[in-house]
């Protein structure tokens, strides 16, 4: 129980931390771990949040309608594009050589061509382009979405080639969203884009056909399609179904890559905030080492020790911060040690003052 209230102490007071070095070391272990990985929390549950078919919560510059004309292209058109297994990976395979028939032709500077579906609205403008690799190899694949990232822009002569676009290649596919406004003043390049995704086919059926986004709902149902088109209630239930099946496909795509993600952020910030704490540890040694500190007489081990006690109160606080305010979850442990270090060393650390010398009276 006296831990217990040492510890609770130890969260506003330096005093109980600085006691923390006349405890079990191991105790100053366990609360440096805890901290740490109580740090890492917000940052872990934001990555497993994240799902592929988040950009469609956000503004998608008409991304709905153009891969709805997509969905419909593909079955009005007969093209068949089919996951299939390919040793340890899963491919995209235009099975009945479709795709490159009833698709326009993209000529690209190097010779790598490419086949794509574009939609635009009554107006004629361009809202979405969906390129398959086909034919192409992979190095040409990676060519030709560098060239596109790489695509440059002016107000004086705005690139109008630059545009949301989904690119399906054998393995993986990606998904770039453009603000079209920003575009036609000239103010956004290649890699400005509003948002973008990608994934890879490993999650899915093997035989699952791309062109079943547009004709089975979630459920195994058919989807009809409205005939004539129109926007009453019949559309739009037909449109959400086939919009709840590219949100489904899409956090399908992504799942895979999620969990590297989730892992490799984890494991950053955890890295991070022990070289942190690391760090910290050696800065309470350096700073005791004055002539005139009374703490002059810590121990390395001491020094360390203390430094387990004081990281619970950051990595508490840290921990409410970063999930009130996600954006700063990867600075919030940083930042709230700072100031714990600044407090400590002012309040605690320093020597005392030396009191002032009067002159005596002549």
């Amino acid at each position: 129980m006296k831990t217990l209230k040492l510890i609770f102490a130890s969260l506003f007071r330096n005093d109980a931390a600085m006691e923390g070095r006349f405890q079990k070391w191991y105790l100053a272990a366990i609360l440096f771990l805890v901290s740490i990985i109580v740090s890492a929390v917000p940052l872990f549950v934001s990555a497993t949040n994240t799902n592929g078919a988040d950009f469609m919560d956000s503004t998608l510059y008409s991304f709905d309608v153009g891969i709805q004309g997509f969905s419909e292209a593909i079955v009005d058109e007969d093209v068949n594009l089919v996951i299939e297994q390919d040793g340890e990976l899963q491919k995209l395979t235009n099975t009945n050589s479709n795709w490159e028939t009833v698709f326009p032709l993209f000529d690209q500077e190097g010779g790598i061509d490419f086949h794509y579906y574009e939609y635009r609205n009554h107006a004629d403008e361009l809202k979405l382009k969906v390129y398959y690799q086909g034919a192409a190899a992979n190095e040409d694949a990676a060519v030709f979405l560098n060239a596109k990232l790489d695509a440059t822009n002016s107000a004086e002569t705005p690139n109008t080639d630059i545009g949301s676009f989904v690119f399906f290649g054998h393995y993986s596919m990606n998904v770039f969203l453009y603000n079209p406004a920003g575009v036609a003043a000239g103010t956004i390049s290649g890699r400005d884009y509003a948002a973008a995704m990608q994934g890879d086919y490993l999650s899915f059926e093997v035989g699952q056909n791309l062109k079943e986004l547009a004709t089975i709902d979630q459920f195994g149902n058919p989807i009809v399609r409205p005939t004539p088109l129109t926007t009453g209630p019949e559309f739009a239930e037909y449109q959400a179904k086939i919009l709840t099946n590219w949100e489904m496909f899409l956090d399908a795509a992504y799942s895979n890559i999620k969990i590297s993600n989730v892992w490799f952020t984890t494991g950053t910030i955890l890295a991070i905030n022990s070289i942190l704490g690391v760090f910290m540890g050696l800065l309470v040694f350096v700073m005791t080492r004055g002539k005139n500190n009374p703490n002059r007489s810590m121990t390395f081990l001491e020094a360390y020790k203390i430094t387990g006690w004081l990281l619970l109160s950051p990595a508490l606080i840290s921990l409410i911060v970063g999930f009130i305010f996600p954006n700063y979850a990867s600075m919030a442990f940083v930042l709230l040690v700072g100031l714990r270090m600044m407090w400590l060393s002012s309040k605690t650390l320093r020597p005392p003052m030396e009191p002032m010398k009067v002159a005596p009276k002549k």
